[in-house]
């Protein structure tokens, strides 16, 4: 049995257990630590939350490695294509130099050709002040959130129940 299947039958068993000993013995209701020691000598929850949490160092290790084996081809990637680029560069200046507009070859054709004129802004600030910019409209969710728990009310926007969360240090 796997890790996870392992921690969701553990935790059937220990669910049932629970029931069962707040039936039978109320007063557990009031003491939390006398049903947790219960809960741990009868069933392997402990064992199997630890094989888990080792399963989980183990696939974000193997995330962390996948990651650097990303970032590793990322850059392979871009010096293969800087490298592309500085052959293109080189047959476009032998082509100027032989005097050559087009060149036609079994693999491909080659064509020296204008480019159209573009835009080099020289200074961004006086552009964006002149009216050239482009204005993205995204959703403040920090004000809202302040206004919601103000006790605003909006028909577009409502505050989430939150929800429970783990927290897992490793020594």
């Amino acid at each position: 049995m796997n890790a996870m299947n392992n921690l969701r039958h553990e935790t059937r068993n220990a669910s049932i257990l629970r029931d069962e000993l707040m039936r039978r013995f109320p007063a557990l209701a009031e003491d939390a630590q006398a049903l947790a020691d219960t809960l741990e000598g009868e069933c392997d929850l402990d064992r199997a939350i630890s094989a888990v949490l080792a399963q989980i160092e183990e696939y974000e290790t193997a995330a962390a490695a996948v990651a650097e084996q990303i970032k590793a081809r990322q850059a392979r990637k871009k010096r293969l294509e800087e490298s592309a680029d500085t052959m293109r560069g080189a047959i476009l200046a032998a082509m100027e130099a032989a005097g050559m507009k087009k060149l036609s070859l079994p693999e491909a054709t080659v064509s020296v050709g204008n480019r159209p004129a573009s835009v080099i802004v020289t200074d961004e600030a006086a552009a964006i002040e002149a009216g050239f910019a482009k204005v993205k409209s995204e959703v403040d969710k920090t004000m809202l959130k302040d206004a919601l728990n103000d006790g605003y009310s909006f028909p577009f926007a409502v505050m989430s129940n939150g929800g429970t969360s783990i927290t897992i240090r490793r020594s």
